[in-house]
């Protein structure tokens, strides 16, 4: 009994199924066409990915923190070297060559000059010295490769040099930006860690 039902019912299934597909070809024809299918996934790609940030077309790569009233140059070393990352420190603040790229998931890790109170203002010695000011909810605003990506403080922390380096290395899929300085200022003992997100549009 169950052979016969098959018998009859596949068929059916195979003819009504070309019908509606030669009945509604127009509309569904697209799909056949891998060229067409690549395209809508590239573009759904796209739309994604742009709304990660806003053109900023002849700006010069930055971070502005608005709070601290600070915007200084952003400087990309080509390695980790620390004798690298120290002499590109006194002409702004530095992203770490080993973090994750920016604008993209992980944790992108930019690092500035911290100093006491009293500290003559000269270089970028005293660029995060405030850092600890931060708040959750404030904005960062990074211009990179002439595209703006705004950010927005989830936490700020005081950290041993082992945790910092502990919660480097935890893998994120988040869109994350790490802004660190020796703490307290004037001293690598600790770091002042601020953690900030991503912002989509």
């Amino acid at each position: 009994m169950k052979s016969e039902w098959t018998y009859y019912i596949l068929p059916f299934l195979f003819i009504f199924i070309i019908t509606v597909l030669i009945v509604n070809w127009t509309h569904v024809s697209w799909f056949f066409d891998w060229r067409v299918v690549k395209e809508v996934i590239i573009e759904s790609g796209e739309k994604k990915h742009s709304q990660l940030w806003q053109e900023a077309i002849g700006e010069e790569d930055r971070l502005v923190i608005p709070s601290l009233g600070i915007e200084p140059p952003l400087r990309f070393p080509m390695t980790s070297d620390v004798q690298t990352i120290t002499t590109e420190l006194d002409l702004g603040v530095v992203y770490y060559p080993d973090s994750a790229e920016l604008g993209e998931t992980g944790k992108a890790v930019i690092l500035g000059h911290s100093a006491p109170e009293g500290y003559p203002d000269i270089k970028f010695d005293k660029i995060f010295s405030d850092l600890g000011k931060l708040q959750p909810g404030d904005n960062i605003v990074l211009y990179y490769n002439e595209k703006i990506f705004e950010y927005v403080v989830l936490d700020v922390q005081t950290m041993s040099i082992q945790e910092y380096d502990n919660y480097l290395l935890e893998p994120s899929s988040e869109y994350l930006l790490i802004l660190s300085t020796c703490y307290p200022p004037g001293k690598n003992w600790q770091r002042w860690v601020v953690i900030s997100q991503l912002l989509t549009k």
